[in-house]
């Protein structure tokens, strides 16, 4: 039975959405901003470091967990501030071609066929951790 837990608690958490980090770490802080434009900042700040998104194959709330987990990843690694920025890229359609020939003695067959994909676009986002930077 703890066997069956056991893999049954691995397969969900390997569907789960999870938040990788590169960059600096500092000090933890307790309270992390969250921005989703870079004109809404006020305050001078530089990128500490940049987050990456691996979506879980179950996840109906993606944006919310992706927030939940980036803030307290921020506040673990010190950055004062998260800024979410969203992007689209479209890929141009691309078509598939086939050939089948099929050879008998007395028939000969060749016969094509096509299948035309797209254009798909693929939707993803770009997390900032931001720390500001002191006014003298």
């Amino acid at each position: 039975m703890l066997k069956l837990y056991s893999a049954l608690l691995l397969l969900l958490s390997s569907c789960a959405t999870k938040i990788s980090y590169i960059g600096s770490k500092g000090t933890p802080v307790t309270t992390t901003d969250v921005y989703v434009s870079e004109q809404s900042i006020h305050k001078p700040y530089e990128v500490i470091g940049r987050g990456f998104v691996k979506q879980g194959r179950f996840n109906r709330r993606y944006e919310e967990v992706m927030q939940r987990k980036s803030l307290k990843k921020a506040k673990e690694v010190g950055a004062d501030a998260v800024l979410f920025l969203d992007f689209a890229v479209l890929h141009p359609p691309r078509t598939i071609t086939s050939i089948t020939r099929t050879d008998s003695i007395l028939n000969s067959r060749l016969s094509t066929n096509q299948i035309t994909l797209g254009p798909t676009t693929t939707y993803g986002f770009t997390i900032l951790f931001l720390k500001y930077k002191s006014v003298k």
